[in-house]
């Protein structure tokens, strides 16, 4: 077992939306697997609208122009709603999209050009959703590392060459290991694993077996693997991780030593990146399962010590993402991009 509470993970510091000069106007989209943020700064101040990713995106794992065209309705509504007009001057207008799904230099391409051919005239960028989190955190050069409902760990070489690890678009069924729905496929993964070596009944009476036994309204372990198969989806395997770390807590030895993998390859994608030349010290971490879950944040911020050439902190990111959206949009009226 990884050991707890030899190196606490930090919190970033809140802070506020990003200045802009007067006539300019930025916007920051945070596009997640299931919400979408826009953010604007304008001539009217800061304003903020959340809304579910499906009601404009078909296909949340990857880019389709017409999702793009869709998001840019939403965009130009939200800009028309906030500053009473349909648009703004050419050139005073900057957007900065992190998008989940974009996983490649192709699709992340395709969403470049199909914003830009339906907002013409503004200064853009697209880059992937895990990009937002060390400028959100006020970080020039970070590693950025998201475990939600997927999982992805990015940076950027000092030639400004972007640098991943997992997060590859093969998606909740074969990878994103450590984020919500890979925890649970693991775990179940490993009561078989736990039934093999120690016997069927020693299996069954792990706390993670019993409720989930109880959840899937199972009677034995035949049952329960039938079930879980039947209910194969992002959605409903994630909506069990609360029940995975309830059980942590309750003394499960599937969850903590499916935990302890899990945080092992955060660590490998961590250390993967930083080895092809990643810079920056801090790994910025966002998503629902290392935020709201300080043990797993805290076996990572432990194995950090231990996985890098050089000394890497964990910090947790308080902002939201989209103020990083914010950021590298302002970035784009002054570079002339």
């Amino acid at each position: 077992m990884i050991e707890s509470g030899s190196t606490p993970p930090k919190h970033t510091e809140e802070s506020a939306p990003p200045r802009v000069p007067a006539g300019a106007t930025i916007l920051g989209v945070d596009v997640g697997g299931t919400k979408t943020r826009i953010d604007l700064v304008g001539r009217n101040g800061h304003h903020s609208r959340l809304i579910p990713s499906q009601a404009w995106r078909k296909e949340a794992d990857t880019v389709r122009s017409a999702d793009m065209i869709s998001l840019a309705d939403q965009i130009r509504g939200f800009l028309s709603d906030c500053d009473g007009r349909p648009d703004t001057d050419q050139g005073t207008t900057a957007l900065c999209l992190g998008l989940h799904g974009a996983d490649s230099p192709r699709q992340l391409s395709l969403a470049d050009r199909t914003l830009g051919a339906n907002l013409p005239g503004w200064r853009l960028r697209v880059v992937n959703d895990a990009e937002l989190l060390g400028p959100a955190a006020g970080i020039d050069r970070a590693l950025n590392l998201v475990v939600g409902t997927g999982t992805v760990a990015v940076g950027r070489s000092a030639g400004d060459s972007l640098l991943r690890a997992d997060g590859y678009g093969y998606g909740w069924l074969l990878s994103d290991f450590g984020s919500a729905p890979a925890l649970v496929r693991e775990a179940v993964r490993e009561i078989i694993r736990y039934s093999t070596v120690h016997g069927e009944q020693a299996a069954m009476e792990d706390p993670f077996t019993q409720d989930l036994l109880t959840r899937l309204e199972a009677h034995d372990l035949y049952q329960l693997t039938v079930a879980f198969g039947s209910l194969a989806g992002e959605k409903a395997w994630g909506d069990m991780a609360p029940l995975f770390f309830s059980s942590l807590k309750s003394g499960s030895a599937i969850a903590d030593r499916t935990l302890d993998q899990a945080v092992e390859r955060l660590g490998q994608s961590i250390s993967s990146i930083v080895s092809r030349g990643a810079q920056g010290d801090q790994v910025v971490a966002a998503g629902g399962v290392i935020t709201h879950q300080p043990v797993m944040a805290e076996r990572l911020s432990n194995l950090l010590d231990e996985c890098s050439p050089r000394p890497l902190h964990l910090c947790l990111l308080k902002n939201p993402p989209a103020l990083g959206a914010l950021r590298m949009a302002r970035d784009l009226l002054f570079d002339g991009a």
